[in-house]
């Protein structure tokens, strides 16, 4: 008769990971029950204006009211490393000011309402120039 203590063994591992996959699953959309995904429209030939975009989803299985939705724009890497390299022992709390430039845009001009797996698209109510940020007044 065969030994079958490695087909055994296998089977526990199986039983035994099958179940933590789907509770760590379960456990990372109770800590992140939102998915944004980020898009930039650049339109070259001058049609239309140009667009920052993001795609808010719904990952969870209960309603969610997103509060703000907010872009910044970021600096170059290349920049960023030169800043780290100049000043080594900058405070952490002074983070954001080596990462990100001065533009920010309010995606959300009021709260969201979002269903289970409802998607979104948000952009801002400015509209993106070459030069400058034209709002409605």
């Amino acid at each position: 008769m065969p030994n079958g203590m490695p087909l055994l063994t296998i089977l526990a591992g199986l039983v035994a990971f099958v179940p933590s996959f789907f509770a760590l699953r379960c456990f990372y959309q109770l800590l992140r029950p939102i998915r944004v995904t980020p898009r930039l429209r650049v339109v070259f030939e001058g049609s239309g204006p140009d667009q920052i975009l993001a795609t808010v989803t719904n990952v969870s299985g209960e309603d969610q009211v997103p509060v703000r939705c907010t872009a910044k724009s970021t600096y170059p890497a290349g920049a960023i490393l030169r800043r780290y390299m100049r000043h080594p022992f900058t405070s952490p709390k002074l983070y954001p000011n080596i990462w990100y430039a001065g533009a920010s845009f309010n995606l959300a001009a009021s709260l969201i309402w979002l269903a289970p797996s409802q998607r979104v698209e948000l952009h801002p109510p400015c509209r993106i120039t070459r030069c400058a940020c034209s709002c409605p007044r």
